[in-house]
């Protein structure tokens, strides 16, 4: 680790080390990097509410699935690669 950084704002990397070790037991990826293969965009219409996804099937991560709120905000919600069945 050479620095840690929160709200755009450099912080002493001695004093926030364990928010980056409680952060690597997450179950995502420190060495690769997602590579687009394909992208979809997904909305589901549920009564009067949309759900939009963004859907990555990568060279190597599997399929990433993005849930976009009503923001446009992004968060990466699962890795599922049984979804592509129905994608391609």
């Amino acid at each position: 680790m050479t620095g840690i950084s929160i709200d755009n704002t450099i912080v002493n990397k001695d004093k926030y080390k364990m928010l980056f070790e409680s952060l690597k037991d997450d179950e995502f990826s420190w060495v690769n990097h997602p590579t687009k293969k394909k992208e979809y965009f997904v909305s589901i219409f549920i009564h009067e509410k949309v759900y939009k996804f963004k859907i990555w099937d990568t060279y190597n991560q599997g399929v990433l699935i993005y849930r976009i709120d009503d923001k446009g905000k992004e968060f990466v919600t699962n890795r599922n690669d049984n979804v592509l069945r129905y994608l391609k």
